[in-house]
């Protein structure tokens, strides 16, 4: 018998704890059973006992992780992948030469090596536009042979706000279809499907598990044919997360709105010492009211995230200096976990837009904040920052 769906399940947290129980447990259990197998046996010469044959086309953990994952999205369908990257890559698998892709010009690196480095070489034309500026920047780079519109917002390092529902009108116009990488935001604080976009895809390694403890991605979307289209290649390209990947992420997708909650206070406060510290020269927040997408934010976001990026007074000295005297920040690349964390984005996970017009400068630090207690953060920062002033 299948678990009963939750009364209202069109709040994200409560979506998050009972989304998964759309899908039949057979002994009832509570938490969702992994399943570890490769393969399944076969009743017949011709079928096998169940639904379930080899575990790249189909995977029950798999596909419950799915439903726990579209059902916080309010999404028709899911897919999960192996990596973030490797969702978008299976997104834009279809492309061919002289085909166009117009792109924000403030990507994760991953994202922009992907484009250069594998689409770019086969005659893919890719355009990288600041689609923050508005909607006439995007209509001036559309043209005939446009396919995909592939955006961040916030965008990663630099925090801009981009306006989903004009770019999915201007991209629609000329039968563009509009992608929306919303790993920064989660369905908790933004649903991009709701505001235009076509397919939305997340970097589940980050906010989704959580803890730093597993890697994947996902794909959202609600029209049929793109999901049946995408998920041949899901099974065809291979890029399928591992049964424990997905359990993980099943898991930690039930307290995914209590954690972004908590990170999003601190976050605030956080910004809040950056934005008057006189060692700070430049911070980069959407929360803030000077920034220049703090409208657009406010409208389309729940709440302004837990990312920002601060470029310090003195250079790439004084931004060693502080990197250095951080306690509680970890300092590692990746972002979205329970613990706070602090990278320089040019050298770990922008190091493919290295060399580029629009690299993050040396200096620039970007901090993910996590679910300590806000205090111990700011002492920590505090002392970091007060040994660059």
């Amino acid at each position: 018998m299948s678990k009963p769906q939750a009364a209202n399940q069109a709040h994200v947290e409560t979506a998050a704890v009972h989304g998964e129980g759309r899908v039949e447990h057979q002994y009832g259990d509570v938490a969702m059973p992994l399943h570890f197998t490769v393969n399944f046996e076969y009743e017949t010469l011709e079928s096998t006992r169940g639904p379930f044959g080899y575990s790249r086309h189909r995977h029950p953990t798999r596909e419950q992780a799915e439903a726990a994952i579209a059902a916080v999205e309010g999404s028709a369908h899911a897919l999960l992948l192996a990596s973030g990257v490797a969702a978008i890559d299976v997104v834009l698998r279809g492309l061919k030469a002289g085909d166009h892709i117009v792109a924000d010009d403030d990507l994760f690196g991953g994202t922009y090596a992907l484009l250069e480095r594998l689409y770019r070489p086969v005659g893919v034309e890719i355009a990288y536009v600041n689609l923050s500026a508005g909607p006439d920047a995007l209509s001036a780079a559309l043209r005939p042979n446009t396919k995909f519109v592939l955006l961040e917002t916030p965008t990663n390092p630099f925090m801009r706000i981009v306006d989903i529902a004009a770019v999915a009108a201007a991209a629609h116009r000329v039968g563009a279809a509009v992608v929306v990488d919303n790993t920064f935001a989660t369905p908790v604080l933004q649903r991009p499907l709701e505001w235009g976009a076509d397919l939305v895809v997340y970097s589940t390694t980050k906010y989704f598990s959580g803890h730093s403890d597993m890697m994947g991605g996902a794909i959202m979307m609600n029209d049929k044919a793109a999901y049946e289209r995408l998920k041949y290649v899901q099974y065809a390209a291979g890029a399928v997360p591992s049964a424990f990947d997905c359990w993980l992420l099943a898991r930690s997708i039930k307290t995914l709105a209590v954690r972004v909650e908590r990170q999003c206070g601190n976050a605030a406060a956080i910004a809040a010492l950056l934005a008057r510290h006189p060692a700070v020269e430049t911070l980069y927040f959407p929360g803030l009211e000077s920034h220049p997408g703090h409208a657009t934010a406010k409208r389309q976001m729940r709440d302004f995230g837990a990312m920002m990026s601060f470029v310090p007074r003195g250079g790439i000295e004084v931004a060693r200096l502080i990197y250095d005297r951080v306690r509680l920040f970890t300092r590692a690349s990746s972002l979205g976990a329970v613990e706070s964390l602090i990278v320089a984005p040019i050298a770990g996970p922008h190091i493919g837009r290295a060399g580029t017009d629009n690299a993050p400068p040396a200096h620039l630090l970007r901090l993910s904040v996590g679910i300590e207690h806000v205090d111990d953060l700011l002492a920590d920062l505090r002392n970091a920052l007060g040994g660059a002033a």
